[in-house]
Formats: structure tokens, sequence, C-alpha cells
């Protein structure tokens, strides 16, 4: 005895024709079956758009000279001595160095003990008078060591206080 297909699934033809579309009974049977078509993109309206952006932006732009570059006046080849370039005065330092008990301090003039900021003032306007020294000249502040901001005031004052112009403190 030959068994026969199940009844209650379909076979695959009877399966395939089951997922076909068919017409809509109701809007009449003309209509042919709908099929689902892949989107396509079109491009022809985007290539046209950047092509005219791209001849806007060749036209409208504009080529400059560098800001960078300079035209520069080379002397020609002479035979004349170069002028005298005066190197730049060594820096007046004064150093200030305090003792063990971080109260106390001591100061130099390069090297040259001063007292007190009262006593540099007057060495430091005394260098100016006699043109040891001008007073444009660069004098340079040295801590060293854990010397108290205010000392190193003091002597910045007395500083300007001689009419110094240019006091820096040293790195």
């Amino acid at each position: 005895m030959k068994q026969d297909a199940n009844p209650i699934s379909p076979g695959p033809t009877e399966a395939a024709a089951d997922f076909e579309p068919k017409c809509d009974r109701r809007r009449g049977s003309s209509r042919a079956p709908r099929h689902t078509r892949r989107p396509q993109l079109k491009l022809t309206s985007m290539i046209d758009v950047v092509f005219l952006l791209l001849v806007f932006f060749v036209v409208t732009a504009s080529f400059q000279i560098d800001e960078g570059s300079l035209q520069a006046m080379l002397p020609g080849n002479t035979s004349s001595v170069p002028p005298h370039i005066d190197p730049p005065p060594v820096p007046t330092v004064v150093s200030l160095r305090s003792s063990d008990d971080g109260v106390t301090y001591s100061m130099s003039v390069d090297g040259v003990p001063v007292l007190g900021a009262s006593e540099l003032s007057s060495y430091m306007a005394n260098r100016v008078r006699t043109g040891q020294m001008a007073s444009d000249d660069l004098v340079k502040i040295q801590p060293q060591g854990h010397v108290r901001w205010q000392h190193v005031l003091n002597v910045y004052n007395a500083c300007v206080s001689a009419e110094l112009e240019q006091v820096a403190f040293a790195q």
C-alpha cells in the first residue's frame, strides 16, 4: 500500500502558488499583479549639482601670493668692512643668600658685598653717576636658597629707587 502525501501540509508546487501575488477581486480583475521593484538611486541630478558647485568655486576662487613671502633687498657683492656691532652688556647680578635661620640674609652686587637695601640703593645710584653702568642696563636679582620674598622685594625696591629702568628676576 502506497502512502499518500500529507493532506495538511501542501507540496512544493502548492506552497509556491500560495505566495504569488493575486489580483484584488474587489477592485476589478483587470489589474495586474504587483511585483516589488528594487529602489534605484537617481544620480543624474546630484552629479549636475556637484559639477555646478565645482564650476562656481573654481570661478570665484582668487589666487594670491602667500602672506609669508617677503621681498628682500640683499646687498650686492661689496668689499667693505661690515659695521662693528657691540655685544650686549653683561647684566649686573644682585645675589641674595639666606642664613641658616631664614631671617637674616646677605647680598652682593657682582661679588661685592653690600650690607642692606638702603646701602644697595646708594651703591647702585653711585655706579650710574660714575658711569660704571647706565640707568637702562639690565639688573638681575638672583635669590639663592630659601630667601624670604620680603627681602627680594626690598632689593627690587632699592633698585627702583636708584632709578634703574630694567630690573628682572633671574631663574
